[in-house]
């Protein structure tokens, strides 16, 4: 691929991202690629992008996903694009790229050739991708709470007798703690007019290793001591703001699985009540 076509095809990802606007006055051919991909600073950043990927002569320089990815991260860290001179760092940054969670072995490979930007980079992507499974793996149990076999057949065990037909499912409410406010996942209200009858309880966790956060634990705590919790916002007409609801230590339960948002592979043990001892 010559210099002039290079720039082209680095002239279209720019247009196509909005990076480069149309303009209908220039003749792209007459004045030159270059001229009109260094009138935008974002097409600039596109160029420094593919650049890098064609120094090491890798495929992914026409990877649209990847020279936007990494054009943004050039200008999240500032000495990225000197680390990726370096072939080995480079690669790594593939690695990164293409999976995410693989981001901590990536670093654990590098070992003294790690650069702090690398490393920040790394375990930025990381978390986003966890990030973005848990939210996946949150919005599964959600859609499919009465409808999962595991998930149904072991509430119906822990609350024999409980027709869970009889709750309204209520998601991320906010409750008021010590030093500000937690999100219930998922709060199970039973109502007979306005009387709030029970309260079930659940938090949802991608692994079962992943601890609650600092305002979750300030929740579980007051449950604990206090057996109530005070609604902030987000329970609609069911739960309105300032509803002091009774959760019942017993009521709470958290879902877990092993790192993947697909549910399909519950089982019992996956779904258990929270043990309060730490809190």
């Amino acid at each position: 691929m010559t210099s002039k076509y290079c720039l082209q095809f680095v002239f279209s990802i720019a247009l196509f991202f909005g990076a480069i606007q149309p303009s209908y006055g220039i003749d792209i051919e007459g004045v030159g690629v270059e001229k009109v991909v260094e009138k935008s600073a974002v097409g600039r950043k596109v160029v420094k992008a593919w650049e890098t990927a064609f120094k090491h002569g890798d495929n992914l320089r026409i990877d649209v996903d990847f020279l936007t990815n990494l054009s943004k991260h050039f200008d999240k860290y500032p000495n990225l694009k000197t680390d990726l001179d370096n072939p080995v760092l480079f690669d790594s940054y593939k690695k990164i790229y293409k999976d995410p969670e693989l981001g901590f072995e990536t670093l654990s490979q590098l070992a003294d050739d790690v650069t702090d930007d690398i490393a920040a980079l790394a375990k930025s992507e990381f978390f986003k991708a966890f990030v973005i499974k848990g939210r996946q793996f949150n919005s599964n149990i959600v859609d499919n709470l009465f409808s999962n076999a595991a998930i149904s057949n072991k509430l119906q065990q822990l609350f024999p007798g409980v027709n869970l037909n009889e709750y309204t499912v209520l998601t991320e409410v906010q409750l008021f703690t010590t030093n500000g406010f937690t999100k219930a996942d998922i709060l199970l209200v039973k109502k007979t007019g306005d009387q709030i009858d029970d309260i079930i309880y659940i938090e949802n966790k991608l692994s079962k290793g992943t601890n609650f956060t600092q305002r979750q634990k300030e929740g579980l705590s007051i449950i604990k001591n206090e057996g109530q919790l005070t609604v902030k916002a987000s329970g609609g007409t069911v739960l309105p703001q300032n509803t002091i609801i009774d959760i019942n230590q017993s009521k709470c339960i958290k879902i877990s699985d092993h790192g993947n948002p697909d549910i399909s592979a519950l089982t019992a043990s996956d779904i258990e009540l929270v043990d309060f001892t730490p809190f």
